[in-house]
């Protein structure tokens, strides 16, 4: 997980394939649910949004045989991102998104709120519906604000979805503020990956 948060996507892919293996030889399936559910993440930042798909379902799948329902928006919602970036339609994919929001919400889990509510958002975006998006993408930062020990990672990754709406809805006040405190927390947290996706929206903004 460290490595995936590093941007070390490929080594972070081969220790997951690892990591599943043993919870599975071990007879754990918790730890193969989250380590399924963490990596389907990897795999969608590696643009291997099949396989993103496939880990997400089968870490949705295990965590229902477990009953381990505090785990679930995680693996679903980055099944939707998959799902999206595989052409699924928005409509379809929303009410997946929709689904893990309402658990998560329900939940209280403010990490499991932000990447689900940005989920629903890229779904809007894809529909060039961008302020519809960006009013998603708000909602999923101040989720993951909510307590003081938040997933920087996460955080990082909505204000960088934040960013590249604003951007094509003509909002540059908007996506430089963003900008600039994804660019700082990304630096901070040695999240190399986030800072160049950050670091790129800068030149995007002729900032750079």
């Amino acid at each position: 997980m460290n490595l995936s948060d590093w941007g070390r996507l490929d080594a972070a892919a081969d220790r997951f394939v690892d990591a599943v293996e043993l919870g599975r030889a071990a007879s754990a399936p918790r730890r193969q649910v989250w380590n399924l559910g963490i990596g389907a993440r990897t795999m969608f930042l590696l643009g291997r949004f099949r396989d993103a798909v496939d880990w997400a379902q089968r870490s949705c799948d295990l965590a229902d045989q477990e009953r381990w329902t505090a785990f679930r928006p995680w693996p679903q919602a980055w099944g939707a991102h998959a799902r999206l970036a595989l052409g699924v339609h928005p409509d379809v994919v929303r009410e997946d998104a929709e689904r893990a929001f309402a658990l998560a919400r329900h939940l209280q889990d403010p990490c499991w709120e932000g990447v689900s509510a940005k989920a629903i958002g890229l779904t809007y975006v894809a529909q060039h519906r961008d302020a519809t998006g960006l009013r998603w993408f708000s909602e999923a930062s101040t989720a993951t604000r909510r307590v003081t020990d938040a997933y920087a990672w996460v955080d990082v990754d909505i204000l960088l979805a934040d960013a590249d709406a604003a951007l094509r809805l003509g909002d540059s006040a908007r996506a430089e503020a963003v900008i600039q405190r994804a660019v700082g927390q990304a630096a901070r947290g040695s999240m190399d990956d986030l800072l160049d996706r950050a670091l790129r929206l800068v030149v995007t903004t002729g900032r750079g």
